[in-house]
């Protein structure tokens, strides 16, 4: 290949002494699809000589006078000059080529005059949380750059050594001429400066150039291969670059072309002078495709620079195929820059490719396809875009780097935030808040370690609207990436404390959230201390560890929970605390631990100081602990617990040892629990009733008499209870309560039989009350107590009360009088039953019926009783005829009586006193009196025979027959009499003494006739 002699070429002066290409004429030469111009190629082997020996000066002077500072300092933002080939290196492997000296020099001077691009946010340094505004270019360090783009291909003229002054035949390709460091963010302790970018040269901001749309053009490669636009008069005629032929090597115009000949062959014919030949070449290489590509790339390696030109165009001719090839050819020294500017000149379809390259492990190979996809232009655009989200994190890096070069802006917010995301412009990413939470969780999952680092510490500056996506994070999330969450949350802090205290309760992130509430610390003490009352189990554990871990910033909000919380989180607080070693400052504090602690005795000894926390533990949550500590305020017995208890005694679960606990306190209690009793509710009243009740209160008597009267059934057992508990001083109010019906005089049983013997005297009493119930009531409390009265009166008192009417009478003359006081009872079976005793009790009991008949309440009942006891009563009721109060009654009863009270009335009628009333009697007896007076009329008594005659003559006509009978009495002086009387009757007994004349008996015809 090429090792002839050169040949000279027309228009040599057009070519450049450091490329061996014109620019115009590449232009002309690519669009013919060959290498370069056709035919008339003059020789300008001299110019040429001339113009690389002037080169070769005005180099060595620009070396030697360019500042220590410019050769050892770091080269700036690159431009889009043309790295791809330029002069040697004069001063060893790591020396800088007149390109680069002048590159870095422009851009020094371009920095001081214009400043920085505002627009574009410098790169901060791998591992540091910073933004992106500071915008200002940062040089990058020579030592940095990759060596093998910085190596150059020593010079070598067509046919000659390389002598000073002499031209060149073979015009060689070079590396890179800048190859300025990628600043590909390798650690964050690297050298390298903040916010350097490296790499190829870059173009400034408002650089028309640096955006492409389209791939490179024969004339746009030609520059970027080196040459000025001021070369456009030169021609590809220059000696030396046909001299790609080899001496032997036979004219190319007369063979015809070959689709089987050997690619070495063909690849030889790029080389050649004919352009038709090398066009043929080109046009049979292109349609071999992918199966050219690997000997192309080895004929890049060894080409002179003359032929490496035809070489790389073959590259691009072949396209797509070639792009694999050519993108691992990157890494290689020999043909890193062919490769680089042959891809360029492929453009669009090597973009993807391209991208993937720079998350390629070699260096050499990210460095060439940034510098390639950066040459592409707008072409790339949309593919850097979308690599914007790829899962390494020097692919985003790299392809963020490009987007800021190429001057493209964000469309809207979320493309602002892949972008900065990208460029690891952390601090600008927080700024957008919420809408940058879905992508950095999306960084998080990536595998670039870094990158999910600052993705986690930017989510914590954004904050609570973080919260849910980490969490919702964790459960598929490794453990790395759960050490990241949890290192977010904890700087997002007490947002983010709930959702981790709801992570307990998974076994499985336990240990993530416990790890991150220990970094937020005291903040999340407080919520971790009221979590306490929910949690359970494995949470309850990690809390009490998590709170114990924190140590005295959890104390306040332990002391807190002692004396806020509730009960079950007082006991976790105290518990915690004593794990800390913790002792209460002060009486209040020490009560309320004792109450945590339920240690009620050592609270009882306390005494005043903890009658308010025990007051306060009233209205707790737990129903025992509210018990114990009324219970305990009881012991303390204090009056400034009265109120609370009192308040507690509507309250179902503490009421009972409220009304224990006002009960020890005793008589403070009575007058707050006895207003309860007006204005309390059901259950209220129920409690304040017996609270009374077990302390005597006799003040609260009548009130709670009335509840026995109306209350409900509970209230009326409490109210009854409580009179019970009252005793004595509750009897004269209850013993009233037994002459009402319904509840009163049930209740008032009650209350009398639970009194007992203190009731018995005031019951025995109550045996003679005019109230019949009242009187039954008594008598039943009595047999309850079995007391019954020992005493005749009293025990005829109690089986009246009881209408044991049999019993009563069984007692004699003794009932006579309590059966008597009966007879006038407001019930009428009362009466009646008294009146049936004193009946079968006989005479015993007419003197006190007698007595009756002058009350004139009970006289009917006496006079009734005595008519049924009838001759029994006649003695009583004939004496009772002397009393001025009592004669008519008891005439009326002797009336009543009839014949057994005749005979006693006419030996009446001697009585001075009752004589007269005994003959109005015998006269108001009419028939039923007759035989008794006729018989009067032999009394030895002249008054009384008197007042039996002028009562029989009283009498009429029914008094004749019997008095002619008398006429034959064997007694002289009843016959005499009754003559007498007969004869005072006067005519109305003529008839009958006529019809007597006739009669048998000697006497009475006689007596008749008389």
């Amino acid at each position: 290949m090429c090792t002839g002699a050169p040949r000279e070429l027309p228009n040599a002066s057009s070519i450049d002494p450091a490329t061996g290409f014109g620019d115009g004429e590449a232009e002309r030469a690519g669009r013919a699809g060959g290498c370069a111009p056709g035919p008339g190629r003059g020789c300008r082997r001299r110019l040429c000589v001339l113009l690389c020996v002037i080169a070769g000066v005005a180099l060595l002077a620009l070396l030697f006078c360019t500042p220590a500072g410019v050769r050892a300092g770091a080269v700036p933002e690159v431009e889009t000059l043309s790295p791809v080939v330029g002069l040697l290196g004069v001063f060893g492997r790591d020396a800088r080529s007149f390109f680069r000296r002048w590159i870095g020099r422009r851009d020094e001077e371009d920095d001081g005059e214009d400043g920085p691009d505002p627009g574009v946010p410098p790169e901060s340094p791998r591992g540091e949380h910073s933004g992106a505004g500071d915008g200002t270019g940062v040089p990058v360090r020579l030592e940095g750059i990759p060596g093998n783009l910085r190596r150059f291909d020593d010079p070598a003229s067509p046919g000659e050594t390389n002598a000073a002054g002499e031209t060149p035949e073979d015009f060689f390709w070079f590396d890179d001429p800048l190859s300025p460091d990628l600043s590909l963010r390798q650690d964050p302790d690297d050298d390298l400066p903040s916010g350097g970018t490296g790499g190829l040269p870059e173009l400034p901001p408002d650089d028309p150039s640096a955006r492409r749309s389209e791939p490179l053009t024969d004339a746009e490669l030609m520059r970027l291969l080196g040459f000025d636009d001021g070369d456009d008069e030169l021609s590809l005629e220059t000696p030396g670059y046909d001299a790609c032929l080899a001496e032997d090597e036979p004219d190319p115009g007369g063979e015809t072309p070959g689709g089987d000949r050997p690619l070495e062959s063909l690849i030889d014919d790029l080389g050649g002078l004919d352009a038709e030949v090398r066009g043929r070449a080109l046009d049979t290489i292109a349609g071999r495709g992918a199966a050219a590509v690997a000997p192309l790339i080895e004929a890049l390696a060894r080409a002179d620079d003359e032929r490496r030109w035809c070489v790389a165009e073959a590259l691009a001719a072949i396209g797509d195929d070639a792009v694999p090839a050519l993108i691992a050819a990157l890494g290689d020294d020999a043909v890193q820059t062919g490769a680089a500017a042959t891809l360029v000149r492929i453009g669009g379809p090597a973009v993807p490719p391209l991208i993937a390259a720079l998350g390629d492990d070699d260096g050499e190979v990210q460095f060439g396809a940034l510098y390639a996809l950066r040459e592409i232009g707008d072409a790339a655009i949309p593919s850097l875009v979308g690599a914007l989200d790829a899962p390494d994190g020097n692919t985003r890096r790299s392809a963020a780097r490009i987007l800021r070069e190429l001057g493209w802006k964000p469309p809207d917010d979320p493309g602002a935030i892949r972008y900065l995301i990208a460029g690891e412009a952390w601090l600008d990413v927080a700024e957008y808040g919420g809408a940058a939470v879905g992508p950095l969780i999306a960084v998080l999952k990536s595998p670039d370690g870094e990158a999910r680092w600052n993705a986690a510490r930017t989510l914590g500056e954004i904050g609570e609207a973080a919260v849910g996506p980490l969490v919702d994070l964790l459960p598929d999330a490794d453990d790395e990436i759960r050490r990241l969450v949890a290192m977010a949350l904890a700087e997002i802090g007490l947002p983010a404390v709930g959702s981790l205290i709801r992570l307990l309760s998974d076994p499985s992130l336990c240990g993530t959230a416990a790890a991150a509430l220990l970094r937020i610390g005291e903040p999340a003490a407080e919520a971790c201390v009221q979590a306490l009352d929910d949690a359970d189990g494995g949470a309850l554990e990690a809390l009490r560890e998590v709170l114990g871990a924190l140590g005295e910033a959890a104390a306040p909000p332990l002391i807190q929970a002692l004396a806020a919380g509730r009960s079950r989180v007082r006991g976790h607080a105290a518990d915690i605390l004593d794990g800390m070693g913790w002792e209460p400052w002060n009486d209040t504090e020490r009560a309320w631990y004792l109450i945590a602690r339920e240690q009620w005795i050592e609270l009882a000894l306390m005494g005043a100081p903890a009658v308010v926390p025990l007051v306060r533990t009233l209205n707790g949550d737990d129903d025992r602990i509210r018990g114990e500590a009324a219970a305990t305020l009881g012991e303390i017995g204090l009056p400034a617990a009265v109120r609370p208890l009192v308040d507690a005694l509507g309250d179902g679960a503490v009421a009972p040892a409220a009304t224990d606990a006002l009960v020890a306190i005793g008589r403070p209690a009575v007058a707050p629990v006895l207003a309860l009793l007006e204005g309390g509710s059901g259950t209220v009243r129920e409690n304040a009733v017996e609270v009374l009740g077990r302390l005597g209160a006799h003040e609260a008597v009548p009130a709670i008499v009335e509840l026995v009267r109306s209350g409900g059934d509970r209230l009326h057992r409490k109210a009854v209870d409580a009179l019970v508990g009252i005793g004595a001083p509750a009897i004269d109010a209850l013993i009233p309560l037994l002459g009402e019906d319904g509840d009163g005089h049930a209740g008032a049983e009650a209350a009398l039989t639970g009194i007992g013997d203190a009731a018995r005297e005031p019951l025995v009493e109550a045996l003679g009350d005019e109230n019949g119930r009242t009187r039954m009531g008594a008598a039943m409390v009595l047999r309850r107590l079995g007391r019954a009265p020992a005493g005749v009166e009293e025990q005829a008192a109690y089986l009246i009360a009881l209408q044991q009417w049999p019993e009563v009478a069984a007692l004699g003359a003794p009932a006579v009088d309590p059966l008597a006081a009966r007879l006038g009872d407001l019930d009428p079976g009362v009466r009646a039953g008294a009146a049936e005793s004193l009946l079968r009790l006989g005479a015993v009991a007419a003197p006190p019926l007698v007595r009756l008949l002058g009350d004139e309440a009970r006289r009917g009942t006496a006079g009734e009783t005595l008519v049924r006891i009838g001759e029994a009563a006649v003695d009583p009721l004939i004496r009772a005829l002397g009393e001025e109060t009592l004669r008519r009654p008891a005439a009326a009863v002797l009336v009543r009586i009839g014949s057994p009270a005749a005979g006693p009335l006419v030996r009446a009628l001697g009585d001075p006193g009752a004589g007269q009333a005994a003959a109005e009697v015998l006269g108001a007896m009419e028939e039923s009196s007759i035989g008794a007076l006729v018989g009067a009329l032999g009394d030895d008594d002249a008054l009384i025979r008197q007042r039996a005659g002028a009562v029989l003559i009283g009498l009429g006509d029914a008094v004749i027959g019997p008095l002619i009978e008398a006429l034959g009495h064997p007694d002289d002086a009843v016959r005499l009499e009754a003559a007498d009387t007969l004869i005072r009757i006067g005519r109305p007994a003529v008839a009958a003494l006529t019809g007597a004349l006739l009669d048998e008996r000697y006497r009475v015809r006689l007596g008749a006739a008389e």
